[in-house]
């Protein structure tokens, strides 16, 4: 056992030898250095306590500096002077860190757990793994979750969540006297559930067993050509863009969702593509743009141009870009409907205008196959297998038809019957 005076140098010059080596400061007794064979250098110190020797162990030097070390040194010999064991304190000290840690960690893990399981993040998942993928209607989805189920369920754990609160939630939509918003609010809410247990997140659904509150009718509802000309005529006070959205729908029979995602990039020439993804029935569908509706799409990218160069913006891609964010496209045009029944004091919905389409072209003399071309409606039967022709022709003299028609219709012109060749 060597005794010297301990100097940052000293210690720095110190060399290992084939035996372990102690060396003890001369200025402070009882804190030492230890270099074992490979060059390890540890500070430590050598106390009595309850009449037996301890030897407690520092740090390691160069990560501790000598200063740093004696300081150390000193705290631990106070500690045996009040009758504390330092290599006791140290493990008291880790022990309690430790469990600061672990009781740190299972609350994380708990809080985890927590989010994991509560209805706001199994309707998320629902929506981004399931609904936005497979789904074209998932803005429908995400419009009852954000509106309805999350503000009633969002923060409560899945399994807390019985099917008597889903029923009292639906009696209060009905009798608001929202009963198709309950049944719609109930399919979302089952159809969460069921995902979520076949993902093994939820064990059972409180949905299932409740009958849809509400009593639903398939809508016939064909606007006359005195209500065509009144709503048309609502729509003058409107935003060019968003009218656009309604006259288009009428003059192309398309449905609004296709309607609100067409870009330019699909527009070529006469001719509207909407592709596979944007189309309800996963199939790729070609609509002819009569000159009617060739005019609105013009007045729409005219508007748009200028408004962008007003606000020094790039050009959307989306002809009805969504004002906010403008890297999507409009999703809904509910409030417009609203104000236009309440301007025209008609009795309409949106999807009206699709089946007056329909219907007054089948009273023109356009063929129900032709319309059924139009419609983008899928054909049963074998015969569809063999029947590739694409019914080009014939769509495009039925639209223009009846884009003439619509425009004698809303100028107030005597009607006059169109003959279709082949009609």
């Amino acid at each position: 056992m060597a005794q010297i005076k301990f100097t940052d140098r000293t210690i720095y010059s110190l060399k290992s030898n084939i035996v372990r080596m102690d060396y003890w400061d001369d200025s402070l007794p009882g804190f030492g250095l230890r270099i074992t064979p490979n060059g390890d250098k540890t500070f430590c110190v050598k106390y009595r306590i309850a009449g037996k020797q301890r030897r407690f162990t520092l740090g390691r030097y160069p990560a501790i500096g000598l200063a740093t070390a004696r300081e150390m040194a000193r705290d631990a010999f106070e500690l045996v002077r009040k009758g504390t064991d330092p290599a006791l304190a140290k493990r008291e000290a880790e022990q309690a860190t430790f469990e600061q840690e672990r009781k740190a960690l299972e609350q994380e893990r708990l809080l985890r757990e927590y989010e994991q399981n509560i209805f706001k993040r199994l309707s998320h998942d629902y929506l981004e793994q399931y609904a936005k993928p497979k789904k074209r209607s998932w803005k429908t989805d995400e419009w009852y979750i954000e509106k309805v189920l999350n503000p009633e369920f969002g923060n409560r754990p899945l399994a807390d969540i019985k099917r008597r609160e889903i029923r009292e939630l639906l009696d209060r939509l009905v009798a608001e006297g929202t009963e198709i918003k309950a049944n719609r609010v109930l399919a979302c809410a089952r159809k969460i559930w069921n995902w979520g247990i076949s993902k093994d997140r939820a064990e059972s659904n409180p949905c299932h067993g409740i009958s849809r509150p509400g009593e639903e009718r398939q809508r016939d509802r064909v606007l006359s050509e005195d209500e065509i000309k009144t709503i048309w005529k609502a729509l003058d006070d409107e935003k060019l863009l968003m009218a656009a959205t309604f006259r288009l729908r009428l003059l192309t029979a398309q449905r609004g969702a296709e309607v609100h995602a067409l870009r330019w990039k699909d527009i070529d020439g006469e001719w509207w593509t909407i592709p596979a993804e944007f189309s309800k029935n996963r199939l790729s569908h070609r609509v002819p743009l009569s000159p009617q509706a060739m005019r609105i799409l013009e007045q729409v990218r005219k508007i748009t141009e200028e408004q962008d160069k007003k606000f020094g913006r790039q050009p959307s891609e989306w002809v009805f870009p969504n004002p906010i964010r403008r890297k999507d496209h409009i999703s809904e045009c509910q409030k417009l409907a609203r104000r236009v029944r309440t301007e025209s004091q008609i009795d309409f919905k949106a999807h009206d205008f699709r089946r007056t389409a329909a219907s007054m072209m089948a009273k023109m003399g356009v063929p129900r196959l032709v319309i059924g071309k139009i419609l983008n409606h899928i054909e049963p039967g074998v015969t569809k297998v063999y029947d590739r022709y694409s019914y080009d022709r014939e769509k495009q003299e039925a639209l223009d038809a009846w884009g003439a028609r619509v425009s004698r219709i809303v100028s107030g012109l005597e009607l006059v019957k169109t003959e279709l060749s082949g009609g």
